[in-house]
């Protein structure tokens, strides 16, 4: 039940744009909003499993329609040569999907919930004092201290397998600017080396995740389950920063005076591999 643009357009600078309750009306388009992409499959695609129905557990028989390949045998290999942006991860007991993999071949993960405190109950903070991502202060303090420690259990074995030294790239973005400029790495804004970072608007999975809004496919209210969360492109204005809403749009908001929720980014190295699952919701990679 997210926000998102149509093709359809409105007038000169308005376009068709669809919301949470099925409703259509046309909105600028300089505003940022949900996207679903459409795709056309090849007319000899075969089906090799699923019934078409949308269910938490996938098999040989039921589940969405998986094309052209077996998601019913167990994979092994290393990790960046088998997955596809969107497949699930288990990495120290908790679940992630893949946002990409780079040219090194480390492998981009985003939590598929958020970070929590308190068991069951998202934990929220203000981005810090200004916008700029940083180790040492604010959000990045806490993501590369509380939160590292929480998604590895601690344990330094763990941690062995991700990149510490990630780059980060945090780039200006205002209103009406595409949001490419959000995903620019050789004219950035600023970069940071972390370990733990957060999306950026308009990168792979930057929105909310289905099973978060549904726990897994099961039927709840639109937005019972998800709350806004912070993101790491940053605005021209050194108090504003993104936030990624509950209906997939996003906006910026004071760094300060306002809190939302984490949902930690890590970075796996080339040479972690899978030992079990096939990348599905109802079984992920075991790395």
């Amino acid at each position: 039940s997210q926000f998102q643009w149509t093709m359809t357009p409105y007038s000169s600078s308005n376009i068709w744009l669809l919301n949470g309750e099925n409703v259509i009306f046309d909105h600028k388009i300089s505003f940022a909003q949900g996207i679903r992409p459409v795709v056309n499959v090849d007319s000899d695609t075969n089906i090799t499993g699923g019934n078409g129905t949308v269910k938490a557990i996938w098999d040989s028989e039921s589940g969405p329609y998986i094309l052209n390949e077996d998601k019913n045998t167990e994979v092994t290999g290393k990790l960046n040569e088998k997955v596809t942006s969107g497949e699930y991860v288990i990495f120290a007991g908790k679940k992630y999907r893949v946002v990409d993999k780079d040219s090194d071949g480390n492998v981009k993960l985003i939590l598929d919930g958020f970070y929590e405190e308190k068991e069951g109950t998202p934990y929220k903070m203000a981005y810090g004092d200004n916008n700029v991502f940083s180790t040492t202060t604010g959000i990045g303090e806490k993501l590369n201290g509380d939160v590292l420690n929480w998604i590895t259990n601690s344990d330094d074995i763990e941690k062995t397998k991700l990149v510490s030294d990630y780059s980060w790239y945090q780039n200006n973005l205002d209103d009406g600017q595409s949001y490419t400029l959000s995903l620019k790495e050789d004219n950035y804004t600023r970069k940071i080396n972390s370990t733990v970072g957060l999306i950026r608007v308009g990168e792979m999975l930057s929105g909310q995740s289905s099973s978060i809004l549904t726990k897994g496919y099961t039927a709840v209210t639109w937005s019972g389950n998800a709350i806004p969360y912070w993101a790491m492109t940053s605005r021209s204005s050194l108090y504003i920063s993104w936030v990624i809403g509950l209906n997939g749009a996003t906006t910026g908001v004071s760094s300060s005076a306002y809190t939302y929720g984490l949902r930690p980014v890590i970075v796996v190295k080339s040479n972690v591999e899978i030992i079990s699952g096939t990348g599905t919701f109802s079984n992920p990679y075991q790395i």
